[in-house]
């Protein structure tokens, strides 16, 4: 019994031992396995330069400009809407009729000066001026009257009553009541408050509301949103009712598009100035349709085909230094030897550039740190 009782405790101190010592031997073993690990040489990759026979492209920022126009308010009518002649996002010009109130179309007209009071033989000033302005889109000629409702604005005033149905036109007057001013010609509205058949609004009521349009975008170095001074309102939220003025950007952030470059938002081929440097005048609609109106700016790329003597390489191959020179390591037996590129673009996660390469040559991807320099 004793020996047994000396056995069991001996094997249990032996268990003991070894339960105790394996964590710290595997942590010996594991650590030296590692140490021995790290010092293995990294592989070094390389790539095979290609001509390039795709386009290249970079990105671009458009800082934009917004303008929205005051409301269509109705002037002094009485009666009943009769019929509703315009409609939301539909362009209103001078000249049309906008609406027939008590048988008399009412009908547009964005004159240099709102007309109030009503005119008759003998006045003059600025709103006799403007009725001339509104008078000329029905091809009258009152220019010889210039600020003066002479003989020639009753005859054509007269002939417009009749034209309009204003019944009892007798030639002596003038109703500013006929007249819809519009805050600025071809005017578009997102809204119109005209309902067929209700009392006529009274003076002052919105019957047409804005819609923003696009002004301006400018090509600039992406970031360079928070150059636009964005108007807020007393809620600290954008006030899109105002006019922002155009952006000046400073001319280190501009990024013109290069002379065989084409401008892409959202895979849409937008047109430039002529100096290279903004949206055309006739692709601002089709980009302010593009994105929420009153957005400070929007993403695009440039894209130009591809070119002779440019080259593929991948991008981890390209370093740049901190004097900002930019060169490829090419792999010549065992050295690596610097030689300076320009990026033109990029494709693909690759680069496209051009250099003293040629296709085939080896350039190093990644390179480590100690060899990351174009000297």
């Amino acid at each position: 019994m004793m020996r047994q009782s000396v056995a069991r405790s001996i094997t249990a101190w032996v268990g003991a031992a070894i339960w105790c010592a394996a964590p710290v031997t595997a942590y010996f073993y594991l650590t030296d396995r590692a140490n021995d690990e790290s010092f293995n040489a990294p592989v070094a990759v390389n790539d095979v330069v290609r001509e390039n026979d795709s386009a290249s492209v970079r990105d671009v920022q458009l800082i934009l400009t917004w303008h929205t126009p005051p409301p269509v308010v109705a002037p002094d009518w009485t009666g009943v809407v009769q019929a509703v002649e315009i409609t939301a996002d539909q362009e209103i010009k001078s000249g049309q009729t906008v609406t027939r109130i008590d048988g008399i179309d009412r009908f547009a007209c964005a004159s240099s000066y709102p007309l109030a009071r009503p005119l008759t033989l003998k006045d003059s000033g600025q709103d006799v001026v403007a009725l001339h302005e509104c008078l000329a889109l029905f091809g009258y000629d009152v220019d010889s009257d210039g600020s003066a409702y002479g003989t020639k604005t009753r005859q054509a005033v007269t002939d417009l009553g009749k034209r309009i149905g204003a019944v009892g036109a007798d030639g002596t007057g003038f109703d500013p009541a006929w007249i819809v001013f519009l805050p600025e010609e071809n005017y578009v509205p997102a809204a119109v408050h005209l309902e067929l058949g209700a009392p006529a609004p009274p003076a002052g009521t919105h019957i047409a509301e804005p819609t923003p349009a696009l002004t301006q975008a400018v090509l600039v170095t992406p970031g360079t949103v928070d150059l636009v001074d964005v108007d807020l309102d007393q809620d600290g939220d954008e006030n899109l009712g105002a006019t922002r003025q155009p952006v000046n950007v400073p001319e280190d952030e501009l990024l013109p598009a290069e002379a065989d470059e084409i401008l892409l938002v959202s895979g849409s081929e937008i047109p430039v100035t002529e100096d290279r440097s903004e949206v055309a005048a006739d692709g601002l609609a089709a980009l302010g349709q593009m994105m929420t109106s009153g957005s400070t700016s929007i993403d695009g790329r440039l894209s130009r085909p591809s070119g002779t003597d440019e080259l593929v390489v991948a991008s981890a191959a390209v370093v740049t230094t901190q004097d900002g020179t930019t060169c490829v390591l090419r792999v010549d037996g065992s050295a690596l030897q610097p030689v300076a590129i320009e990026v033109i673009g990029d494709t693909q996660g690759k680069a496209i550039v051009a250099g003293e390469l040629n296709p085939g040559d080896e350039v190093r991807v990644a390179p480590t740190a100690q060899d990351r320099t174009c000297d």
